[in-house]
C-alpha cells in the first residue's frame, strides 16, 4: 500500500475514534497505520489502549505491540540510544518473556552499554534451555572479558552419557581455538576481505538461529 493510502486511513480512524471512542479494533487499525508510517510510539500508544478496552483478550494483539517494542528498539540501537534500546526490549520481553530473539537481542543492549555482568547472567540463563555454540562462544568472551577461569561447560555428575561427555569435550576444544581468535570489539577479515564469520566488526554479535527464528547480526 502506497504511503498516501495509510494517511488517508490514518485520517479515517482519527474521525471514526471521535465518534466511537470505545471501538478497539479502530485503535488497532490506527496503531497498524502508524507502524507502517514508521511513528512507533504512536503505535505504541493506539496497540496499548486497544488491548486495555478490549472486550476480550486478544493475545495476537499483544504479541504485534511485543514485536512493535521489538522493532522501535532495533531503530533505537541503530541510532546509538542504547538506554532506549533497551528499555524497549524489555517491554517486548514483558508480553513475551520466553520470546529467544528477543532475548539475544537484548544480550546486544547489554554488551553495548557494558553491562557485562548482566549480560554473562543472561547468557547463563539461556544455556540452560538453548545449547547453542554462539552462546558458548559468547559465554567464553565475557569470561576472557572478566579475566575469570570459570569452565565453559558444567561437569557431569555421576556416570553420565559417554558420547555427550565426548561431544561436550570437542565443544570445549572447539571453543578454546575459537576464544584465541576473537578479541573484544576487533574482527580478523575473511578470505574475501569481508568480515570473517567467526566474529563481527564494532562489538557486534552473531547471527543466531533457533527453529524458525534468525537473529540477524547486529
Amino acid at each position: 500500500m502506497k504511503l498516501n493510502n495509510f494517511l488517508v486511513a490514518q485520517a479515517k480512524l482519527n474521525r471514526a475514534i471521535q465518534m466511537k471512542c470505545d471501538n478497539a479494533s479502530y485503535y488497532m487499525l490506527r496503531g497498524e497505520c502508524s507502524l507502517q508510517l514508521c511513528e512507533f510510539k504512536e503505535s505504541i500508544l493506539n496497540y496499548g489502549h486497544a488491548i486495555q478496552i478490549a472486550p476480550d483478550e486478544v493475545f495476537e494483539w499483544v504479541h504485534r505491540l511485543a514485536y512493535i517494542h521489538f522493532l522501535y528498539s532495533q531503530i533505537l540501537y541503530d541510532e546509538q540510544d542504547y538506554n532506549g534500546a533497551l528499555a524497549n526490549v524489555n517491554e517486548a520481553l514483558r508480553y513475551q518473556p520466553e520470546k529467544f530473539s528477543y532475548q539475544c537481542r537484548k544480550l546486544a543492549y547489554l554488551y553495548s552499554l557494558k553491562q557485562h555482568k548482566t549480560c554473562l547472567e543472561l547468557v547463563e540463563n539461556l544455556l540452560e534451555t538453548h545449547e547453542e555454540a554462539e552462546l558458548y562462544v559468547l559465554r567464553a568472551r565475557l569470561n576472557k572479558l572478566f579475566g575469570t577461569s570459570r569452565s565453559l561447560l558444567r561437569c557431569s555428575q555421576g556416570t553420565g552419557n559417554r558420547s555427550r561427555q565426548q561431544r561436550a569435550a570437542d565443544i570445549v576444544r572447539e571453543l578454546n581455538k575459537i576464544s584465541r581468535r576473537l578479541q573484544i570489539g576487533g574482527c580478523k577479515s575473511g578470505s574475501n576481505g569481508k568480515p570473517g564469520r567467526s566474529c563481527q566488526q564494532n562489538n557486534r554479535f552473531y547471527r543466531y538461529k533457533s527453529n524458525s527464528s534468525r537473529i540477524y547480526s547486529i
